[in-house]
């Protein structure tokens, strides 16, 4: 029996040794060996047990033959281990309830990856859920028939639609009616295998009829064995892509317009100086045609005088100084002529900021230079007949609407005003005192020629006279005036001088007919008595006849003295000689040829006065006044001078008569004024005379007013220096002519 135990318990051994290693070699394979403790634990067991039963066997074998007590103190040790190890495993049961409940020691390998390949596919599709729902284009799920199985909100906000309107539609069904077939055509070739999805650009239907331009990508999902399952499909919102071609294509389309028809030279320039694109209009403006020009570079057909310039310009622009230019530029034409164009050109640069072309735009100026040349001629004529209008003293002035935009240098002159003063002016009437137009007449191209005088008033205040001639002109920014004005002050003088000359003339040969006809008809008449009566009258009759004809011939003389000396004193030719001269001398010279013809004159103080006047003007005035006062006044006639210390001689001519009357004091010293009758009759030009050699001479006459009885005229002349010596007037017949008594 004992044989057959050692047998059973090896047996035993064994076994428990074969569970040993069915455990172990999993948990060593898969590397969870002491990690999972449990079959760790499980696997000690087995071989714990494996070993007792072992050394039992062991035990019972050397038993039957020589017992020895060894065997049984290692079989008692290895019993309780094992012991040990079964108390260990009972703890490990709390931490694998599952394991124990399930009755599992260990996790096998393809379990394990199918469950793990589940919970994969499990979080696959949450995130596949979640790609789903929350992507921004828009997905959809169809069946093979093309039947939506399931849209995201993309999808729905992307056709307007909500879920339940787009599940169980077909793409078909939201195409656009043109597409419609189309679309059924792809889904077929899909299925069929001739396609491997749907791709490319399609118009979809909005809920509201409009038409989004999409992109889909559609592919078909095949099951395990190949057979087609569903369509995974995405799309995309390109309308706005689409717009932008389609207005990229119509904007080329225009720019290809445009270029092709332009009336102006239009090119497109590679940065090298390669022709890229040429249009008719700068073909026919070279003369060559557009491939002909397409073969040349811009220097090719570029005035040699012109490159360099050109090449500097270019070159600024492609190192970023210049954004383009503007330039008038000469070109070659193809028979050798040059032709002036004005381009403007920009540099076109790329989206990476790197040149692309030129694109330039020309106009023929050939004719326009042409006539600019003419212009700057026509210029240079109308300035240089300006400065020669200025020379002569003729004003220029140009408005606009009243405000002055153009002066020469005469108008300034004529003015006072430099130019920019006149130009600042609000308007030009501010020059004008009174203006008085002459002639007005039409020209053509609208508004009147205008002729007359004008008073121009200078910046002092004084006012000149001028002529002038105003015609319109037009230029580019407007209608305008052109005006030329002629200082006519010396004219008006001249005329003032010349209507003076012929009053004179007239008003002498209304005295001659008058006043100097009296006594020559008196003269005649005695002469004509004395002739035919001489035996029938008395002596006594004789002497009063040739009294009287003696009177008239004083008469007559002194009229004729009176006219010479106004005729000096009118005459543009008036100058004195002042010099010193001693006032009490000059009184009596003057006096005594007046002795027999002026009673009661005599000098009341004139000694001590030297004036600076000259001596025959003197004589005269000194004549006139004590023959006027002979004539119009009474006697006593007082004649007095005197140096007043201020550098002035006062000489004093008074009479006692009945004085001047009021009314004729303001006039008193004007020609032609007589304030007398019957006998006291003359010529009118005595006091005239005086006051014309007194001015002459630097000084004044004048009537003074506190006199009375009687009209005292006051003579103020400058006094000579002292140490200059007395001059006194010349004893020739010349000199006694200019004091004969009026």
């Amino acid at each position: 029996m004992t044989w057959w135990a050692a047998a059973a318990n090896a047996a035993i051994a064994i076994a428990y040794m074969a569970i040993f290693l069915a455990i172990m070699r999993p948990l060593a394979r898969e590397g969870q060996f002491p990690g999972n403790r449990l079959a760790s634990a499980t696997a000690a067991i087995f071989f714990s047990c494996s070993v007792g039963h072992a050394l039992h066997a062991g035990a019972l074998a050397l038993g039957a033959g020589h017992p020895i007590a060894g065997w049984a103190g290692a079989q008692a040790v290895w019993d309780g281990l094992t012991a040990a190890v079964g108390g260990y495993y009972w703890t490990l049961r709390r931490s694998y309830p599952g394991l124990l409940d399930g009755g599992r020691l260990f996790e096998d390998l393809r379990e394990r990856q199918r469950r793990e390949l589940a919970e994969a596919t499990r979080d696959s599709e949450r995130r596949y859920r979640g790609v789903f729902d929350q992507a921004l284009a828009g997905m959809a799920i169809m069946g093979v028939d093309g039947s939506i199985l399931r849209v995201n909100a993309a999808l729905c906000g992307l056709l307007r639609r909500d879920e339940a309107d787009l599940l169980g539609r077909s793409l078909p069904d939201l195409a656009h009616p043109d597409d419609a077939e189309r679309d059924a055509e792809d889904v077929r070739r899909v299925l069929t295998g001739e396609a491997e999805g749907l791709h490319g650009q399609r118009r979809l239907l909005r809920s509201d009829g409009g038409v989004v331009h999409a992109a889909i990508s559609a592919s078909l999902v095949r099951d395990e064995v190949g057979w087609p399952e569903q369509f995974v499909a995405q799309v995309v919102d390109v309308t706005a892509l689409v717009e932008g071609q389609r207005a990229l294509r119509d904007s080329e389309e225009q720019f290809r317009s445009v270029f092709d028809n332009a009336l102006v030279g239009m090119v497109l320039t590679a940065p090298d100086g390669r022709l890229l694109r040429v249009n008719a209009a700068m073909a026919r403006l070279l003369g060559y045609s557009a491939e002909e020009l397409g073969a040349r570079s811009w220097a090719d057909i570029t005035h040699p005088d012109d490159i360099a310039e050109s090449a500097r310009l270019v070159r600024a622009c492609l190192v970023g100084e210049l954004q383009g230019f503007a330039v008038d530029k000469r070109y070659l034409h193809a028979d050798g002529h040059v032709v002036t164009v004005s381009l403007a050109t920009s540099l076109v640069r790329g989206a990476d900021g790197r040149p692309r072309h030129f694109a330039t735009q020309m106009t023929d100026i050939s004719a326009r230079r042409v006539l600019e040349e003419q212009l700057r001629e026509r210029h240079h004529q109308y300035e240089r007949l300006l400065e020669g209008l200025s020379e002569l003293g003729e004003g220029v002035a140009l408005d606009d609407g009243g405000r002055l935009v153009y002066v020469n240098d005469a108008m300034c002159r004529l003015t006072g005003y430099d130019r920019d003063e006149l130009l600042a002016m609000g308007s030009a009437e501010e020059l004008v005192a009174s203006a008085e137009a002459e002639d007005t007449r039409p020209v053509e191209g609208g508004g009147s020629l205008s002729r007359g005088t004008l008073a121009l008033r200078r910046r002092d205040g004084a006012v000149v006279p001028t002529e002038f001639a105003s015609i319109p002109i037009r230029l580019r920014d407007g209608p305008h005036r052109l005006s030329v004005l002629r200082d006519v002050s010396e004219r008006v003088r001249s005329n003032v001088e010349l209507q003076a000359a012929n009053q004179l003339k007239t008003d002498l040969l209304a005295m001659l007919s008058h006043d100097i006809g009296q006594p020559l008809t008196a003269i005649r008449g005695y002469a004509q008595l004395l002739v035919h009566k001489w035996p029938d009258t008395t002596d006594e009759m004789r002497l009063m006849m040739l009294s009287r004809m003696r009177d008239s011939a004083e008469r007559l003389g002194a009229m004729v003295s009176q006219i010479l000396a106004m005729g000096r004193a009118e005459g543009p030719a008036l100058v004195a000689e002042p010099q010193p001269v001693d006032v009490a001398v000059a009184v009596d010279q003057a006096l005594a040829p007046l002795t027999d013809t002026v009673p009661g004159v005599f000098v009341a103080d004139a000694g001590g006065a030297t004036a600076l006047v000259d001596p025959g003007h003197l004589q005269q005035i000194l004549v006139n006044l004590v023959s006027n006062a002979g004539k119009y006044g009474r006697p006593p006639i007082e004649v007095s001078a005197r140096a007043t210390g201020d550098g002035q001689v006062e000489l004093r001519v008074r009479d006692h008569g009945a004085g001047i009357p009021e009314e004729f004091v303001p006039r008193l010293f004007e020609r032609y004024t007589r304030a007398g009758t019957g006998e006291a009759l003359g010529t009118g030009l005595g006091l005239f005379i005086v006051r014309r050699l007194t001015e002459a001479n630097g000084g004044q006459v004048r009537l003074d007013p506190a006199v009375s009885p009687g009209a005292c005229f006051v003579l103020t002349l400058p006094a000579a220096p002292a140490e200059r010596a007395t001059v006194l007037p010349e004893d020739s017949e010349a000199r006694r002519r200019e004091v004969d008594a009026t």
